[in-house]
């Protein structure tokens, strides 16, 4: 038996929830350049299972934290709860700083949580 028929409306409503990249829109209010949208693309396959492992290797500051280390981590927590996910860094302080981030993102938007 098929689920219930949403609306387009319904359907741009949600939308934002397909990618890292939506959360990345909707939450914080960034519109991700090209090779964002491909490091959610590919997270999105991480996610699913089609690819194991993935690595960037970008310039500083071109949102590789952001991307992979704050709202991915959102994204996942929030169409899997029962996920239990770990994230390393190259310094302590960083991967405190990256999961208060992460728990900052749930905390203001009780939307996370509710797909």
């Amino acid at each position: 038996m098929a689920g219930p028929v949403l609306d387009r409306r319904e359907i741009l409503e949600r939308s934002w929830r397909l990618t890292p990249a939506g959360y990345a829109w909707k939450l914080l209010g960034q519109v991700w350049p090209r090779h964002l949208q491909l490091i959610s693309h590919m997270l999105r396959l991480v996610a699913v299972g089609a690819i194991s492992r993935l690595s960037a290797s970008l310039p500083p500051g071109h949102a590789k934290t952001t991307c992979m280390s704050r709202v991915f981590p959102v994204w996942v927590l929030d169409l899997w709860p029962e996920s239990k996910l770990i994230w390393t860094s190259y310094s302590g302080q960083l991967a405190v700083e990256n999961g208060a981030a992460v728990r900052e993102m749930v905390t203001r938007h009780p939307e996370i949580g509710r797909a």
